[in-house]
């Protein structure tokens, strides 16, 4: 990979090269900690494991059990409105 990224970095952003450095050092530092901020400060055991975590949650909500889920949830709302449920 990176012999890739030397090889091809006259082509590519200088930010793009940041990027990607950064999550290399991030994904290597398997003793360290990663904490989630953005999601009640959850901790992992390292940055990969957040990152696999967050692929997992993308995985999950565009599948079609989670649509499904959510036409279930539309559905039941819709009967309860019918039936003046919400209102109460």
């Amino acid at each position: 990979m990176f012999l890739s990224l030397n090889k091809y970095k006259d082509n590519i952003k200088s930010q793009t090269i940041d990027k990607i450095n950064y999550l290399i050092n991030m994904i290597t530092k398997e003793n360290q900690k990663y904490i989630d901020y953005e999601n009640n400060s959850k901790v992992y055991k390292n940055y990969k494991d957040y990152k696999i975590d967050v692929v997992k949650m993308l995985i999950y909500n565009n599948s079609d059990k989670n649509k499904f889920d959510q036409i279930k949830k539309l559905d039941e709302l819709f009967e309860k409105i019918e039936n003046d449920e919400f209102y109460d």
